[in-house]
């Protein structure tokens, strides 16, 4: 979808806080650890509890299949569990579902 790839821009790629400016929500790229044989910094939140989020705007509708997500290569900082979301309007938000129940991946 373009997280990877670079083919989002930086702009679409929001979040409920940042630590600071080396850990931007746009750094939250998959394999992004290594750049040019050197670490790179990720995305973190400024706060550790359970309200912080990630948001990527696709720019248009989109079926995703498939979600991965990596820890920092630098740090002890990675993600247990998590609830997917979307929105058509950033308003109105709808988590995922199994069986009629909202997934805890």
């Amino acid at each position: 979808m373009g997280m990877q790839s670079g083919k989002i821009p930086n702009n679409r790629i929001t979040a409920s806080s940042s630590l600071d400016k080396y850990h931007a929500p746009y750094l939250a790229r998959l394999h992004r650890n290594m750049v040019r044989g050197r670490s790179s910094k990720t995305w973190s939140a400024a706060v550790n509890n359970h309200g912080q989020w990630i948001r990527v705007d696709f720019g248009r509708e989109a079926k995703i299949v498939r979600v991965s997500i990596q820890g920092s290569a630098n740090a002890d900082h990675w993600v247990t569990s998590f609830r997917l979301s979307y929105s058509l309007d950033f308003v109105h938000y709808v988590y995922y579902k199994y069986k009629d129940s909202e997934k805890v991946l």
